[in-house]
């Protein structure tokens, strides 16, 4: 019978290692290593004797003598990584996370070569991490980090470990270090090319860059591997979109929600991006009855508010996409894509204060967007929005601050090494002076205008930037300069089609119609069948009061175009302000808004062919909403004093013609609008007489 006590035959075995650790230092020497404290000499036979009573205390389930017997061992040999790594290993064991790290970091210091340190410390920091991201927050310094600097060094030391690759590649994704992570993941399909998640994740990544042609083969090829994961799918279907094949989106959205893995979330989170993928598509009835299907489940999904906000608004719903989109606003909080549309929806209304208001917030989430393609982009979408929010506004010096931020964000990403960067810098530098001159001639500030025109020559301004500078130039004073640098620009084909319109731009404003029209028809051997053409040639015909002629063309625009909301609406225009053909102008001008209902000058052209109805209770409705949207137009001005002259209501007259006034800039309608006001002013001045 064995009479020996429980744990006998281990802790011999602790102890015979003991004597062998115990030999092996005595062979080495108890010298300290050169640099260290001599207060302390190293006495590692020691060292192991009180780690090995250590582990025997643990294992009997008495941590706390133990530590106190590991503690004991490093004082004895405080400069051995293996040491440190076992101490780290039995805290870890028992739970003391944070004395853990302390371990395996002194351990790897002292040994930068330490593997095993090295995965441990590596693997602790990614389950802090993902703790984290739970929102169980452990106080543990910058902990992304300290985990990619581990697993660079396990790379290193380990070249072949696969999975810590894999790991390290997650880690470059999570820090926005895109281009290493790419990297790295193409380096982890070198050893395990049917990696699903590293192929997943490398087509997201090359998504993420705007790479689309790299994103969808990656993903294609993970699909192909497994074609019954919804996740995957799901992913495949994002390439597609985001690469504007939205048909093949929604095909492969709808195979997701299809097959049997997919579980009630992720049918969910399917079925939103099969309804957003038949809003690109332009299939509105299939989406918003998917989007319906989504409330019928959860009533407060923002998701699916946002997606019939979208939908109302297509639909010119506006009430009812504002309360969508508010709901959306209250359950996805800082959502960019919200806070966009809603803006968006507030700039379409007309109401351009709470519109600078969103497109701020929208700004304040890409402060600073770095390298990342989609930032820079919704920072440029932001910054753009603001300042036409401005310019409406009559705020033009806030607006020039935005434009000139836009130009100097171009500038910034010019001449960046990845072309979509690069790409997008050059339009926003080019979108910016567009914005500028604009801007600075509704200000009436033509000399700043030039400048920007001429900071844009000096740069090599593009072909439509110069035409747009060489109008500038015209409306300075200089219009033969101008002529003779838009006749340079000039390459006898269909591509001068915006040159000939800054021609005859030109002409127009020095009254010049008859040379205009004989520089059109010269034209016209390039432009045949262009309505862009014939459209510019009614409305010159129109300048020069030829009715007839005007109508004749306008009506050759909308044959070859029959959705040509200019022409319908110039035509319908033309005939109202003469007061001929009132119903049929009343009819084209009602299609003209229906195709763009927040356009400021059709509904100003609606609101006009009502009052020359004598339909004044209409013509109001429709004039006052044209001035919540373009509120410096001086026409708009002029006939909502005609309306008001005739309602009888002269000091609401008046004021209305003044504003046309200050707005106005040909000096022929500006006097038409003065002699209305002067007018007004005998008027009134009788009827005092007389009382």
């Amino acid at each position: 019978m064995n009479h020996s006590r429980p744990g006998f035959r281990k802790r011999s075995l602790l102890i015979a290692v003991a004597v062998l650790w115990a030999a092996a230092a005595q062979a080495q020497g108890d010298t300290a290593p050169v640099g260290q404290a001599e207060a302390q000499p190293v006495n590692r036979s020691a060292a192991y004797y009180h780690f090995s009573l250590g582990r025997l205390l643990e294992e009997s389930g008495s941590f706390f003598k133990a530590e106190a017997e590991y503690r004991k061992a490093l004082r004895h040999d405080p400069q051995s990584s293996q040491l440190h790594t076992e101490v780290a290993s039995a805290y870890l064991r028992n739970n003391r996370i944070l004395e853990a790290i302390q371990q395996f970091e002194t351990a790897a210091r002292i040994d930068p070569d330490n593997l095993r340190a090295r995965k441990r410390l590596g693997a602790i920091y990614y389950e802090l991490l993902a703790s984290e991201r739970r929102g169980h927050r452990i106080s543990s310094g910058d902990t992304l980090n300290k985990a990619i600097r581990e697993y660079e060094a396990i790379g290193r030391l380990d070249p072949q470990d696969g999975d810590s690759l894999l790991v390290l590649g997650r880690l470059y994704g999570q820090a926005g270090r895109s281009r290493e992570a790419i990297t790295t993941l193409e380096k982890h399909l070198d050893a395990a090319p049917s990696s699903e998640e590293a192929l997943s994740m490398l087509a997201e990544l090359y998504r993420s860059q705007d790479e689309l042609k790299k994103a969808v083969e990656y993903q294609e090829r993970a699909v192909g591997i497994n074609s019954g994961s919804p996740v995957l799918l799901r992913g495949l279907g994002l390439v597609y979109e985001q690469s504007g094949n939205f048909k093949k989106a929604a095909e492969t959205y709808r195979k997701g929600m299809n097959v049997e893995a997919a579980n009630v979330t992720l049918v969910t989170l399917l079925r939103r991006d099969l309804a957003r993928a038949l809003i690109l598509d332009g299939q509105i009835d299939p989406a918003e009855k998917e989007y319906r299907k989504i409330l019928e489940v959860d009533p407060d999904d923002g998701e699916a508010h946002l997606g019939l906000g979208r939908v109302s608004r297509t639909r010119h719903r506006y009430q009812e996409a504002l309360e969508h989109l508010k709901k959306a606003d209250a359950s996805l909080q800082n959502n960019v894509e919200v806070i966009f549309e809603l803006a968006r929806l507030y700039n379409d209304l007309g109401r351009f204060e709470e519109a600078e208001v969103g497109f701020e917030r929208m700004l304040s989430l890409f402060r600073d967007p770095g390298d990342n393609f989609g930032a820079v982009r919704n920072r440029s979408i932001s910054l753009t929005h603001l300042g036409l929010a401005a310019q409406e506004l009559g705020k033009f010096d806030k607006a020039a601050g935005h434009f000139q931020e836009l130009q100097r964000l171009g500038e910034t990403y010019v001449g960046h090494d990845r072309d979509n960067l690069k790409l997008l810098g050059k339009e926003n530098r080019h979108r910016a002076r567009v914005l500028l001159i604009g801007l600075h001639r509704a200000a009436r500030q033509v000399p700043r205008a030039l400048a920007v025109c001429t900071a844009a020559k000096e740069q090599s301004a593009t072909r439509a930037v110069s035409a747009l500078c060489a109008d500038v130039l015209a409306e300075s004073g200089e219009p033969e300069q101008a002529l003779r640098e838009l006749e340079g620009m000039l390459k006898g084909n269909k591509e001068d089609l915006e040159v000939y319109h800054y021609i005859l731009q030109v002409y127009q404003r020095e009254k010049r119609f008859k040379e205009a029209e004989r520089r059109l028809y010269e034209a016209e051997k390039y432009f045949e069948h262009e309505k862009s053409f014939y459209f510019m040639l009614g409305a010159l015909q129109e300048r020069q009061k030829e009715y007839d002629k005007a109508a004749a063309t306008f009506r050759q625009v909308i044959a070859l175009d029959p959705k040509h909301a200019s022409a319908l609406n110039y035509l319908g225009y033309m005939w109202a302000d003469l007061g001929v053909n009132l119903k049929e102008a009343l009819e084209l001008i009602k299609q003209a808004v229906a195709l763009d209902p927040n356009n400021g000058a059709y509904l100003d052209s609606l609101g006009w062919v009502y009052f020359k109805m004598d339909r004044i209770e209409e013509a109001e409705r429709y004039l006052v909403s044209a001035l919540d949207r373009v509120r410096r137009d001086p026409t708009i001005h002029d006939h909502m004093g005609d309306l008001y002259y005739r309602k009888g209501e002269y000091r609401q007259a008046r004021s209305s013609w003044q504003h046309s006034v200050a707005y106005g800039q040909d000096e022929e309608e500006t006097r038409k609008v003065r002699k209305k006001m002067a007018d007004l002013d005998t008027k009134l001045a009788l009827s005092a007489e007389d009382e």
